[in-house]
């Protein structure tokens, strides 16, 4: 990231902030296989996670209260 913050400095003359990122996760391929959007298709998933957490930080928002178990907890809980 620090690489990609010090480019956008340079040549753009921004400042950007880390607001995460989206794990890889197979269920992503599945949806682009069906056509439908990995956050609706499979809202419970690591990457519909990830994306929730960005999109509260974006909106200045509370992050979503953390249901899940396991591996999905674990990302849920990293980017708090």
């Amino acid at each position: 990231m620090n690489k990609l913050k010090t480019v956008a400095k340079k040549f753009l003359e921004i400042d950007i902030d880390e607001l995460g990122f989206i794990s890889e996760d197979e269920i992503v391929k599945k949806s682009i296989y069906k056509q439908n959007p990995f956050v609706e298709e499979y809202p419970k998933s690591r990457a519909s996670i990830c994306v929730e957490i960005i999109a509260s930080k974006l909106l200045d928002k509370e992050p979503p209260e953390i249901k899940e178990k396991g591996i999905a907890r674990f990302f849920a809980k990293l980017f708090q």
